[in-house]
């Protein structure tokens, strides 16, 4: 019995080291997947997002659209060329145990934080048209995918 721990202290750490090290980028990606669904839907947490006046018949911007040719009035918001999008699609997943958080970072799109928070000021003001943050409906993902991913690295 020498060498050998009735409590299994080796495989308890190797399963810990696996958790930290999957979990987090599984949850990272659950969580891009569900703000790349609020592009789709154009919502968040159930709201509707402000719909933009290019698509509103009897506006200035639906009558004389900034480009003719495309289909401005059923593109959907915050599309565009897509930059944003994409941009969440391709954002870097870190993670770290240690202030159990992970981080989605969306780079090179300095007008990304304008959109998710909104921005009013004494000259212009761009309704919020928030895709990435906290919901209930998201913990609810991430907590099953826990359940899932501990079931299977401790059960399995």
């Amino acid at each position: 019995m020498k060498g050998k721990s009735k409590f299994n202290f080796g495989e308890v750490a190797s399963n810990l080291s696996r958790t930290k090290s999957g979990l987090l980028k599984l949850l990272a990606s659950d969580s891009k997947n569900y703000f790349m669904e609020a592009f789709k839907n154009e919502e968040w947490d159930g709201n509707k997002w402000k719909q933009v006046d290019r698509k509103i018949p009897g506006t200035k911007a639906y009558k004389y659209p900034s480009r003719p040719k495309t289909s401005a009035h059923s593109r959907l918001i915050l599309v565009g060329t897509g930059r944003l999008r994409k941009a969440v699609a391709n954002s870097k997943k870190t993670g770290s145990m240690t202030n159990n958080s992970f981080t989605l970072v969306v780079a090179d799109v300095p007008y990304a934080e304008v959109h998710n928070e909104g921005l009013k000021t004494r000259f212009f003001t761009m309704p919020k048209r928030q895709f990435m943050g906290d919901t209930k409906a998201l913990r609810n993902i991430q907590l099953a995918r826990i359940h899932k991913y501990m079931d299977r690295v401790w059960q399995g």
